[in-house]
């Protein structure tokens, strides 16, 4: 309900998010008497990193992310913007190639886009964190609790593969005398074991191991229409009585 004067007030917690709101207000009065009105705000922070990166890479890309450093305070100030290396794994997913802060002076309401420059080295999920931190602002020295507002912190992540598709090797042995040892990795293309990979090992005492492969590829057929999955049901249907005696 409106007031004396005909105002209306509200208050609310915002969202934590960084967007543009739209406010609608609808008024009534009577059966017949409408109105309605309609604003937008905007939440933003003083200061505020915005990356822009790949959304995927190889292994030996040469990429150079950047992060668009917006002042919307009233300060000019100098900040220094930093590119801090963390990965989602122990593994080095890449390098930096160039200094890994950079300083920046931003005038109120300027922006400024900051490159970096990364080697991608290794497979998994790279991890780009960058952080903006005051060193002046208005020409003097933060406060701790200024520097605090006036700073920001910021990740992004993308997934790392490898340029080239995957090789795989299949060896079947028989081992026919117990006792006795075999250097099965001695089977194995040298070249696949230089790379990084699995190796599995399968044992079985049925003959139908052999044929393990074209089972797995006949049930995990990549395409899906009805057609597509009716028929590879059928083969099924063929060797229903071998179904106690395959080994998976």
């Amino acid at each position: 309900m409106t007031d004396e004067q005909g105002r209306f007030r509200h208050s609310f917690k915002v969202p934590d998010t960084l967007t543009r709101y739209r406010v609608i207000a609808v008024a009534t009065e009577g059966a017949s008497r409408f109105g309605s009105f309609k604003t937008d705000f905007v939440v933003n922070k003083p200061l505020m990193l915005e990356p822009k990166a790949t959304r995927f890479a190889n292994v030996s890309d040469q990429l150079k992310p950047q992060v668009l450093v917006q002042n919307a305070s009233s300060y000019t100030g100098v900040w220094k913007i930093t590119l801090v290396p963390g990965e989602a794994t122990n593994a080095p997913i890449y390098r930096l190639l160039s200094e890994n802060d950079v300083t920046v002076t931003l005038a109120p309401g300027a922006s400024q886009t900051v490159p970096f420059e990364i080697a991608v080295e290794s497979e998994g999920e790279a991890v780009l964190t960058f952080r903006a931190v005051p060193v002046t602002l208005d020409g003097q020295p933060p406060t701790t609790i200024l520097a605090k507002k006036m700073s920001d912190l910021v990740e992004t992540r993308f997934p790392v593969s490898y340029p080239m598709p995957l090789i795989r090797q299949s060896k079947l042995v028989k081992l026919e005398k117990s006792g006795t040892g075999d250097e099965l990795q001695g089977l194995l293309d040298p070249a696949l074991l230089e790379g990084k990979g699995d190796i599995e090992l399968e044992f079985s005492r049925s003959l139908l191991l052999e044929s393990g492969a074209s089972i797995d590829y006949l049930l995990s057929y990549p395409h899906g229409c009805v057609e597509q999955t009716t028929s590879s049901l059928m083969p099924w249907f063929a060797v229903e009585s071998l179904r106690p005696v395959v080994p998976r």
